[in-house]
């Protein structure tokens, strides 16, 4: 595996593609991480799956590298951190103080998923659908907001380029955080 740096763009935007599974958009100084599924291995154990019970715990760690590599001024969380509504719950308490430590440590937005409509407040940092970073939206459902933009657009302006506003969105279908269990 090469250790040279992977750009990519998107929307106008130029994204590095860290092959741990995450995106640092330099220009933000924000790391963005999708699909985390804290917690999947124990929600699949508690259906019969025999996986070993350390895939949160890589998980941190390799957020936390993640973290002292790039040195975020943000991050964002976008959408699915937790695999169940119960996720969080089944976290144990070195788990919660890695989570907790990596939080407060910057500006931390989580983006609300179809798993984790609404992560717990005692998480820390900011939750929310969507935001607007550097003239983007970042959201966890691109084709829902793109067509909601396009939608305000065609209502406000009736030009050609109107239709074009979904095409700004950064979201989970450009970056999705690997774990052990996707391997």
């Amino acid at each position: 595996m090469s250790s040279e740096p992977i750009f990519a763009e998107v929307n106008g935007e130029r994204v590095l593609l860290d092959c741990a599974g995450a995106a640092f958009w330099p220009a933000e100084r924000t790391l963005i991480l999708a699909d985390i599924h804290f917690e999947k291995g124990s929600s699949l154990a508690r259906n019969g799956a025999l996986l070993p019970p350390y895939d949160t715990r890589t998980t941190l760690r390799r957020l936390a590298a993640l973290m002292a590599s790039y040195a975020p001024a943000r991050v964002i969380a976008l959408g699915d951190s937790f695999h169940d509504g119960e996720a969080a719950e089944r976290l144990d308490g070195d788990e919660r103080a890695m989570l907790a430590h990596l939080v407060s440590a910057t500006e931390w937005i989580w983006i609300e998923g179809n798993h984790d409509p609404h992560p717990p407040q005692w998480l820390g940092g900011s939750v929310t659908a969507e935001l607007a970073i550097g003239g983007r939206r970042v959201a966890q459902r691109a084709r829902q907001v793109a067509a909601e933009d396009v939608a305000e657009a065609n209502a406000r302006a009736a030009h050609a380029q109107a239709s074009d506003t979904g095409a700004d969105v950064l979201c989970c279908f450009c970056v999705h955080f690997q774990t052990p269990l996707d391997l």
